[in-house]
């Protein structure tokens, strides 16, 4: 996330404003008001998917049972089937690790909502799914950002498109990786 970040702020100190804060209340900012969502899932091995959803809310410091709970409502919202929710998602097709990805984006509440491509490997009824969570987030005051692969999906939930483009002479680099700055990101 720190790459991302620096691109936010070489970006903002282009429009003339600077913005400063201390590292650690910019890592407390990233873990407590910013959600990310990638297209890919990194789950960490022997971790099931029921517990990689709920460790964002046992961090926040809820119970073990009500995490748990809430973690199988979110796996059984997006269509993983049961019987993989005490499975490893290492072992998962894409689409079943984009499912558990998205549960565990999506469990606890985040000012700021980061979306890349979230749809990629979805099956058209997990996509509905995602698109009435994006809705109930956008409906709480969640602000969202997102990249999808299928933009019509979300079409009647976007307020805003941005377009970006280099400024003349200005190349950017072709080898930034997202999955990398969310290791990053998580790290902190």
């Amino acid at each position: 996330m720190k790459v991302l970040c620096r691109h936010v702020l070489i970006a903002v100190v282009s429009l003339g404003l600077q913005a400063r804060a201390a590292d650690t209340d910019m890592a407390l900012l990233r873990r407590e008001e910013i959600g990310i969502v990638t297209q890919f899932l990194r789950p960490r091995p022997r971790v099931s998917a029921l517990e990689l959803v709920a460790e964002p809310l046992l961090a926040a410091g809820t119970g073990w049972d009500e995490a748990i709970e809430q973690a199988k409502q979110m796996l059984h919202d997006f269509g993983l089937k049961e019987d993989l929710w005490n499975a490893y998602p290492t072992t998962f097709s894409g689409g079943e690790q984009q499912k558990v990805n998205l549960a565990r984006a999506l469990i606890r509440p985040f000012r700021l909502l980061l979306l890349d491509e979230p749809t990629a490997s979805l099956d058209s009824s997990a996509r509905a799914s995602l698109v009435q969570w994006i809705g109930q987030l956008k409906q709480r005051g969640t602000a969202l950002i997102g990249i999808f692969h299928h933009p019509e999906d979300v079409q009647q939930l976007i307020d805003g498109e941005v377009h970006l483009n280099a400024p003349n002479g200005l190349a950017l680099p072709n080898d930034i990786d997202l999955d990398d700055i969310e290791e990053s990101y998580v790290a902190q």
